[in-house]
């Protein structure tokens, strides 16, 4: 296995296992160029490693540095079958690193100085303006930061109530109380669906936003359907309507087939009138105000029906029918078979071998 192989492997484990590992990565990707990233695991000789740990200026502590993470390295490796033997020089033969200066604590008297020197007017030597300088001083005194940490702050770490607000372990309670703190007054124009907010400072914003579509929007039924179903309910019910819409390839807002009950939440959605109304408003009667009209039976109107002698409409899938008397209007005719009465010229038909005649 290659060297940079043998390094990406280490490196993706890791941070597999919750370590960001910049540096310790920055630092083994620059033994990997220095050593050739081609060469085998196995080939790296001892003395390469002590000329990279040496490196080309004073003794640092950075040596210690490197010395751990190739370490790390070349235990992982030999663990995972990489190399077969560990090419680091011995501990003890490092050479110590240099002890740190202490820290030097200024004075009150020398800090004066210094942010009075920070605010003169020297600005020829600052690649910086002097209230930047001015600030970076204060916040690297006031805060206790590195100047190298301060330098890597961003809006995030210094105004943390975006990151406050959007953490899923803020309760809302505290959110409340980031908005009270914050926000002075709120106006809202429905009309153009803007939100005006005054912070407490002083500052304002303007918000504009468009809302999320319901999901009746989403999944509505199209109106070409809709149309469809409102023209096909003059003359089919329910169920004959969903096959009809199957058959032209028509499906509901949820991409679902048709059926009866999905026609029929349509015509209440939309607020068609149902088949039995159409009829209605056509004059048909119902069986029994057919055979009050008729003074015959319900039993007699629906011998009739069949028969061909009344036109029998259907409102439903049972089937359930609504009566459209023709004129005149049928009378009982008693001993005289049925299929030899007039009927509607559209129900006639050659005759079956049933006989049926008048009681």
């Amino acid at each position: 296995m290659t060297l940079r192989e043998a390094v990406d492997r280490y490196v993706a484990w890791q941070r597999d296992h919750g370590a960001k590992f910049r540096s310790s990565a920055e630092t083994l990707d620059a033994f990997c160029r220095r050593i050739g990233v081609d060469r085998d695991c196995d080939s790296v000789g001892e003395n390469e490693i002590r000329r990279f740990l040496a490196g080309k200026g004073a003794l640092t502590r950075s040596r210690a540095v490197k010395y751990g993470t190739l370490a790390g390295f070349y235990g992982f490796a030999l663990s995972r079958g990489h190399v077969s033997r560990i090419p680091m020089p011995p501990r003890e033969a490092e050479p110590r690193p240099p002890e740190v200066a202490p820290s030097f604590i200024f004075t009150h008297e020398e800090l004066r100085r210094l942010f009075k020197a920070a605010g003169g007017g020297r600005r020829r030597c600052l690649k910086l303006d002097v209230e930047t300088f001015r600030t970076f001083l204060l916040l690297l005194y006031g805060a206790g930061l590195r100047s190298g940490e301060a330098r890597r702050l961003t809006v995030a770490d210094v105004d943390p109530v975006p990151r406050l607000w959007n953490d899923p372990g803020t309760p809302h309670r505290e959110r409340k109380r980031m908005a009270r703190l914050l926000i002075d007054d709120v106006t809202l124009t429905k009309a153009t669906r803007s939100l005006g907010v005054r912070l407490r400072g002083g500052a304002t914003r303007q918000l504009t936003w468009v809302p999320e579509r319901h999901v009746s929007e989403i999944y509505r039924t199209s109106d070409e359907v809709v149309a469809e179903v409102d023209r096909l309910l003059n003359d089919h019910t329910d169920g004959e309507i969903a096959r009809i819409l199957n058959q032209r390839g028509y499906r509901s807002g949820y991409g679902h087939a048709f059926n009866a009950m999905l026609v029929k939440v349509v015509r209440d959605n939309y607020a068609l009138k149902s088949r039995y109304d159409r009829l209605r408003d056509r004059g048909l009667l119902t069986v029994h105000d057919a055979a009050a009209r008729l003074e015959v039976t319900s039993d007699t109107v629906h011998r009739w029906r069949k028969a061909g002698l009344l036109r029998g409409h259907t409102y439903n899938d049972r089937p359930d029918y609504l009566i459209e008397i023709p004129d005149p209007p049928p009378t009982k005719q008693p001993r005289r078979e049925l299929s030899k009465r007039r009927r509607f010229p559209e129900l006639a038909g050659p005759p079956d071998n049933e006989v049926q005649c008048e009681a």
